[in-house]
């Protein structure tokens, strides 16, 4: 199922733009701005709403922006994570019901965790909801269009820059490759993943994770 969802999202994800580092504090100006295109709060909203027209710009604004926002800041799973895998091995419909409640526990205070929003189209797609299923296409396709023009992965000065570590892994299967290990840490800013070997001869892909808050343990 999920990998089902991660080839459409990579559909739209590729969409041909140039790569440019994150300007954060042009970032953290523009989104406190109401007059703004970029004004956070608004931004936010029309992403809720699974909103296609952002342009690429507003895009960035809005998944590099919320590392300036307080629920970024203060996020912490507090076990949310350990109640979503207990319900969702019950595989009932009560169950999975319930999982989707504490996955969207998590989005209401970190909205661009894509592995919590890929689990929650799965179980969108298992109970045919298009409506929220698609919205929820356009919502992670959105955070990787954002993570895609921050760098190419290949080098550490111009590694992938992402708010959440648990983005990489799929973030790797979208530009075509396997990883090989689990992510090394280089310094506090940076993790590397090795690819299996493929006709690109691209050895692996950095990350920068300077702005993250926290780890994710594999």
């Amino acid at each position: 199922m999920k990998k089902s969802i991660t080839q459409f999202v990579l559909i739209l994800s590729f969409i041909g733009y140039s790569q440019n580092r994150i300007a954060y504090d042009l970032i953290g100006k523009n989104i406190k701005n109401s007059k703004s295109e970029f004004y956070y709060p608004d931004l936010l909203e029309r992403f809720q709403k699974g909103d296609t027209t952002l342009t690429l710009n507003q895009k960035r604004h809005l998944y590099y922006g919320y590392t300036f926002q307080e629920n970024f800041k203060n996020f912490k799973f507090n076990g949310l994570l350990d109640s979503i895998s207990k319900y969702e091995q019950l595989n009932t419909n009560e169950a999975l019901l319930k999982a989707l409640d504490f996955r969207k526990k998590v989005l209401e205070r970190n909205p661009f965790e894509t592995g919590i929003i890929d689990g929650k189209l799965a179980i969108y797609k298992m109970q045919n909801n298009k409506e929220e299923f698609i919205k929820g296409i356009h919502q992670i396709s959105l955070i990787f269009d954002a993570i895609l023009s921050s760098g190419d992965g290949l080098s550490k000065e111009t590694a992938l820059v992402v708010n959440t570590v648990s983005s990489e892994l799929e973030i790797i299967s979208i530009l075509g490759f396997q990883p090989i290990k689990n992510p090394v840490v280089i310094d506090e800013n940076y993790e590397f993943i090795e690819v299996k070997p493929n006709d690109k001869n691209v050895k692996g892909i950095y990350f920068d994770v300077s702005r993250t808050t926290y780890r994710m343990y594999y």
